[in-house]
């Protein structure tokens, strides 16, 4: 599988970049170029801190630097999954050795699954989601999250929301299950009332610096140039939503394609044959749950957009 990722990924790299993030680079070139804010002049369909992300390549005209930030943004996940993936579902009755393998294998799964995605790996959806996927693991960590990670997933959040909003449904939902099954549920008593006022404190805490990060990537730079009427007037037009299409049957008719339904299918049972039986006993149907949540939640959302 590792192989399959890197021909994939290399053929990724080598293709050029397509209509879509061509019109992400061009907002980039005039915000660096022309020192011109999305939204002054032109109205653009994503929030401002996207035509940030796309300035340097768009300004130098080399595409190469997305793929370095993408690429940049997928390790971190990957090494999420391998760092902290162990204290969220893998049973230490296992060999070490093991369990390291079954999580190796589950982040070399990411960017094979995410250069199958339209757009290919270096669309603006996979560093978004590889933002948001650090973000979860780092808060669901057993007990009450330490500052250190509520600072590290607050600020991969916002940039995940700020690329791609959609993301704030899986994260709340997911956040909001985790807390509820593994930080809140695990004491009994008075302890319970205490700990679970404390990791209440700090998941409120967790949504405030999302909110301070969201509003430094996006909503400082309008203040700085007192442009501030353009953002509202900007972030108006986009709540009002897109062209009217049916989203939802574009959805069931990507997932009935052939070849993505083949994919997938092979995908989720591998994942799940090797996975699921090293859970921790008891944790399986919390995790199943909490997969199906957040990926109702994701699809929920655009589709109400879309549709």
């Amino acid at each position: 599988m590792a192989l399959a990722m890197l021909v994939m990924l290399t053929l990724n790299v080598l293709q050029p970049p397509d209509w879509d993030t061509t019109h992400e680079l061009y907002f980039g070139q005039r915000l660096v170029v022309d020192h011109e804010l999305v939204w002054t002049r032109e109205f653009h369909d994503k929030p401002p801190f996207v035509s940030m992300f796309y300035g340097l390549a768009g300004a130098t005209q080399q595409f190469v630097w997305v793929q370095v930030m993408t690429l940049l943004a997928v390790l971190a996940a990957m090494m999420a999954v391998v760092r902290l993936a162990p204290g969220l579902g893998i049973s230490a009755r296992y060999p070490a050795k093991l369990q390291y393998a079954v999580r190796g294998f589950a982040a070399v799964l990411l960017p094979t699954v995410w250069v199958t995605l339209q757009g290919g790996m270096f669309n603006i959806n996979v560093p978004a989601t590889a933002l948001a996927l650090v973000a979860l693991l780092v808060v669901m960590q057993p007990g009450i999250p330490a500052l250190r990670y509520v600072l590290v997933g607050s600020v991969c959040a916002a940039l995940a929301i700020s690329m791609r909003p959609y993301h704030v449904a899986p994260l709340a939902v997911g956040v909001l299950w985790a807390g509820a099954c593994f930080g809140f549920a695990s004491s009994a008593g008075a302890a319970w009332r205490v700990r679970t006022a404390r990791a209440m404190a700090v998941y409120v805490l967790w949504g405030g610096m999302i909110g301070l990060w969201g509003a430094l990537f996006n909503v400082v730079p309008y203040v700085l140039t007192q442009q501030m009427p353009a953002f509202v007037d900007g972030l108006a037009m986009l709540a009002g939503g897109n062209i009217p299409n049916n989203g939802l049957r574009g959805f069931v008719a990507a997932m009935v394609d052939v070849k993505i339904a083949a994919f997938w299918l092979v995908f989720v049972g591998v994942a799940a044959l090797v996975t699921v039986p090293f859970c921790r006993v008891g944790q399986v149907g919390r995790w199943v749950v909490l997969y199906l949540l957040c990926s109702v939640a994701l699809a929920t959302v655009i589709l109400q957009v879309h549709s």
